[in-house]
């Protein structure tokens, strides 16, 4: 599984994105809690290699984080 864990008491909300060439697959669009998992039956579905894009946002201002997938 993959687990997503921020703070959410600063960035309330977050998204995740697998970018893989010219496609993006959401995976996660206003979680909120500060922890949000993905089993691995998902994975399944999803092409290999890419990216991870993670938006962590307060609602005004957001954080943008690029994570190689391994």
């Amino acid at each position: 599984a993959l687990v997503l864990q921020w703070d959410a008491a600063e960035r309330p909300w977050a998204g995740l994105v697998l970018v893989t060439g010219t496609v993006r697959h959401v995976l996660a669009l206003e979680a909120t809690g500060g922890r949000w998992r993905i089993p691995a039956e998902a994975w399944r579905t999803l092409p290999a290699g890419g990216r991870f894009e993670v938006s962590l946002s307060d609602g005004a201002d957001a954080t943008l984080l690029v994570v190689p997938r391994r």
